[in-house]
């Protein structure tokens, strides 16, 4: 964002979202609305599911994102618990 480019940040911890609005990330209130017409997305998940989940259950991401040039970024993180 910082470099110029539009930056839309979803996360379900708002301190995170208040990191990236202050690095000039402009906040959303969805994943839907934060990818909507993007270009690349870029998410971080534990498992599978949860990108099968995100990308095509309730929240329906991907039929959000720009057909023409969408790129999918997909950030694996270890789940604590386990």
């Amino acid at each position: 964002a910082s470099q110029g480019y539009h930056v839309q940040a979803y996360d379900v911890y708002p301190p995170s979202v208040e990191k990236a609005v202050a690095g000039a990330c402009v906040p959303a209130k969805s994943p839907t609305e934060a990818a909507k017409g993007a270009s690349v997305l870029g998410f971080m998940v534990v498992s599978v599911a949860q990108v099968e989940d995100l990308l095509f259950g309730e929240a329906r991401v991907a039929d959000g994102m720009s057909v023409r040039y969408s790129h999918l970024g997909c950030f694996g993180i270890r789940d604590a618990s386990t």
